[in-house]
């Protein structure tokens, strides 16, 4: 079975009877790289333009030799791995636009960022989670959701203190909270456990470990090649670690979570994409899979504290790949033991990493500058409020437009497809021809596809008219606005002024939706535990969309 594919492959690359890696982004979920965010399918979701994009032919996969796997998949038990934590300040991706072959349950909206999130899926869509396990799991909920109230009406009843006053009261709270939440992760963990054991459950239908009919393993013939050829591979393994393997730390598996996602990207990303600048500041931070942009001039005080926590983070990050990677090869047995041997010598100092981001945290509490949205260019507010109208009708009608070309490449091959503006000309948003090379279905059918677009031409028309005038009265009144020579005007040019606009504005809005997210990574006085507990309520808040399932490789 190919690993993280729902449906097989023979022949191809690698000599037959074997089995294939099935690169395909679906079965990794959407992931966040280079400002957008990159679902199956050859599908990408562009934030700034609240828009999806074409960038691959969703027909074309590359294939790895793997070894022979002898059950079919249908067999195999379906897995579904939990959403990635976007940025901080991110706007939240939509649901993909393609179709799901295994569609996650509804219900572990409620558990995105548990440590049981994977095996319990297994349990839900195979509907024989036991009446006892349904006990706890609900009694898990209430407890949570308890402590949750619990944390947010002492945050609220802060809102108006100050920072000195916020903290102090906050660090009391912690004292009385975090035993019970101390508790609660133990639990939680266990429960991971005791959804893996065999049982009735497990005689019938199989434990629902990931790892249950794995045939290959990192490192070993055939997969006895460059680390670099079998990314996708090793990132499969490191992401179901998280939720099956024995004798990690739960910090560790929160770890792991990062190393999953940093091999994601590596082994996924599109050919000759970058990150832009923006992204180029992202680091994790805590709690694990957070990721922030902290203040482009920090102190050196500051500046020496985040060197030294990436530094010891990458390097607790580097030892935990290695040992999984390391011991694949090992018996069940003896992987757990050596992991159990590496999580006594980390604890300490996963401990002491915890202390240095509070440290950050204080010493970023008393500058001026703060992680936080742009701070939109000063603009007349009449002009602004133009502005801002222009650009959302501009992300309607762009949307609109790149959802009627993917419904036109799924009738045609999209590598033979090429979408361009009618008036090269032009710098914006214009009527669109469809260019088709030779070797494409009937004329009839090219015939057809151009007849579609033709008419999406027609009917909007008048939009992309009226879009091109206001465009330019915008441009005239910001070029009279720059030309005043105000201090407020500045020197930057029009083009500058509305990219920089614009850019503000969606950060600034995006930032609205992570009240409890920045609460978590940056307010002084929480403990680790109480950060983990709003980190997780700020996750099912975002209503992030649950990626689809897999089969067991």
């Amino acid at each position: 079975m190919p690993p993280g594919s729902s449906s097989g492959y023979s022949g191809g690359r690698g000599g037959g009877g074997g089995s294939y890696i099935y690169d395909d982004y679906h079965w990794g979920g959407y992931y966040y790289w280079g400002g957008r965010y990159y679902y199956g399918d050859g599908y990408y979701y562009s934030p700034y333009y609240d828009s999806f994009g074409y960038y691959r032919n969703p027909y074309y996969h590359s294939y790895h030799a793997m070894a022979p796997a002898s059950r079919a998949s249908t067999e195999r038990l379906p897995v579904f791995f939990p959403p990635t934590p976007p940025p901080l300040g991110t706007p939240v991706p939509p649901q993909q636009p393609s179709n799901l072959r295994l569609v996650a349950p509804t219900e572990l909206a409620l558990y995105v960022n548990e440590p049981f999130y994977a095996p319990l899926s297994t349990r839900l869509v195979g509907r024989n989670l036991e009446d006892r396990l349904r006990q706890r799991l609900d009694g898990y909920r209430a407890s949570k959701s308890s402590l949750q109230a619990e944390l947010r009406a002492k945050i609220e009843s802060l809102k108006s203190a100050d920072a000195a006053t916020r903290q102090r009261e906050l660090e009391a709270f912690a004292l009385l909270q975090t035993p019970h939440l101390v508790e609660l992760e133990k639990s939680a963990d266990q429960f991971r456990t005791d959804l893996l054991r065999n049982g009735l459950v497990g005689l019938l239908w199989g434990k629902g470990d990931w790892n249950e009919t794995r045939e290959w393993r990192l490192g070993k013939a055939p997969l006895d090649k460059a680390r670099e050829l079998t990314l996708a591979a090793e990132f499969q393994v490191m992401r179901a670690a998280v939720f099956y393997q024995d004798g990690l730390l739960p910090a560790q598996r929160r770890l792991l979570r990062e190393v999953a996602m940093d091999l994601q990207v590596e082994a996924f990303r599109p050919k000759n994409s970058a990150a832009t600048a923006d992204d180029e500041k992202l680091i994790f931070f805590a709690p694990e899979t957070a990721r922030v942009r902290l203040p482009d001039d920090p102190s050196p005080e500051l500046a020496t504290k985040i060197d030294t926590y990436q530094k010891e983070k990458a390097e607790l990050k580097s030892e935990l790949r290695e040992a999984i990677y390391q011991q694949d090869r090992a018996s069940s047995s003896q992987r757990t033991q050596a992991l159990r041997q590496l999580a006594e010598s980390q604890a300490p100092r996963i401990a002491a990493l915890e202390v240095l981001a509070d440290d950050i945290r204080r010493i970023l509490a008393q500058q001026e500058k703060r992680p936080g949205p742009p701070t939109p260019p000063t603009i007349p507010p009449d002009l602004a409020k133009r502005i801002t109208t222009y650009q959302k009708e501009k992300q309607k009608l762009q949307k609109l437009l790149l959802d009627n070309m993917m419904e036109i490449r799924k009738k045609l091959a999209p590598a033979k497809v090429r979408f361009v503006k009618a008036d090269e000309s032009k710098s914006d948003l214009h009527p669109m021809r469809l260019e088709i090379s030779p070797a494409l279905p009937s004329e009839e059918k090219q015939k057809q596809v151009k007849e579609v677009l033709a008419a999406f031409n027609r009917e909007n028309s008048a939009r992309f008219t009226a879009l091109g005038a206001e465009k330019e009265a915008i441009r005239n009144e910001l070029s009279r606005f720059v030309s005043t020579g105000t201090e407020a005007a500045g020197s930057k040019s029009v083009d500058t002024l509305l990219k920089e606009f614009d850019d503000a504005v969606q950060k600034q809005e995006a930032w609205q939706l992570y009240g409890e997210y920045e609460m978590a990574v940056f307010q002084p006085g929480l403990s680790p535990e109480q950060r983990r507990l709003l980190f997780d309520a700020a996750l099912e808040k975002l209503a992030l969309p649950l990626p689809g399932g897999e089969r067991q490789p």
